[in-house]
């Protein structure tokens, strides 16, 4: 070979085996992104009933290694590497496949104090206690439970997470309002209670259906990978295992703040 054809060989091999480098690390990326879901998720539905059922998931799935990120702003799955979501809205959303997970309404909590001190009573008596949460929708509640005249409703702090609002009910700071899901293991463990069982279901979509609270959604082009699969399955399981919970709860433990 000439010089210059020696130089051209040389290059045209290195470029080669740059190219089997960069398979190489393409498919040990790819067999790593097998055994890795990742998942945006709303940081309240993640406190507080993701991360209590996360050793079953590791039992169930030993092989996948679930990556959630917490975050109150709807994601892009595509641009920010992520492969599913757990969100609220409409469930049309461009680009992604959707399915419901469940319909949660909101139910009036207190901890166990609060439930001795408004016991035998009505749900007027409940205007009387320090409220947690929204104005307009604590309004909503006293008019379903038939409170009148309507009572002046001024919460004594608000949140804008539904975990924080938990753990504040939970130290008797006031009455909170809340999706019953999110509330599932406070109420079966017995440290919080319904205190009344008037609830106030989510607002009607533009449709007038009842709008779904929670959704799971994904890329299109995922939905017959297995890990996905793998995580609507057990999610489906866990909330009916969840839904199963509270009607026992209900069933066996009387609503103790109801008239």
């Amino acid at each position: 070979l000439t010089p210059a054809g020696q130089r051209l060989l040389d290059s045209t091999r290195g470029a080669l085996a740059q190219l089997a480098d960069a398979r190489q690390d393409a498919a040990r990326l790819a067999q790593d992104d097998a055994q890795a879901l990742r998942v945006a998720i709303l940081p309240s539905f993640a406190q507080r009933w993701m991360m209590p059922r996360m050793a079953r998931w590791r039992a169930a799935h030993p092989q996948l290694r679930l990556e959630l990120t917490a975050s109150m702003h709807m994601a892009d799955l595509r641009q920010e590497g992520l492969h599913a979501a757990i969100r609220h809205g409409s469930g049309q959303w461009r680009g992604l496949r959707a399915e419901p997970l469940i319909q949660s309404p909101r139910v009036v909590l207190g901890s166990p104090a609060a439930a001795a001190r408004l016991a035998g009573q009505g749900p007027a008596a409940i205007a009387q206690e320090p409220l947690l949460g929204n104005t307009a929708l604590w309004r909503q509640w006293f008019d379903r439970a038939g409170v009148t005249p309507a009572p002046a409703v001024h919460p004594v702090a608000a949140f804008n997470d539904a975990a924080l609002l938990l753990q504040a009910v939970e130290a008797d700071v006031g009455l909170g309002l809340v999706r019953d899901l999110l509330a599932a293991d406070a109420l079966v463990e017995g440290r919080l209670v319904q205190l009344a069982p008037q609830t106030l279901p989510e607002s009607h979509d533009t449709y007038g259906h009842d709008a779904t609270v929670y959704w799971l959604a994904w890329r299109e082009d995922l939905s017959d990978w297995p890990p996905l699969q793998a995580l609507r399955d057990w999610l489906h399981s866990e909330l009916a295992r969840s839904r199963a919970q509270l009607a026992a709860q209900r069933t066996n433990g009387p609503h103790k703040g109801a008239p």
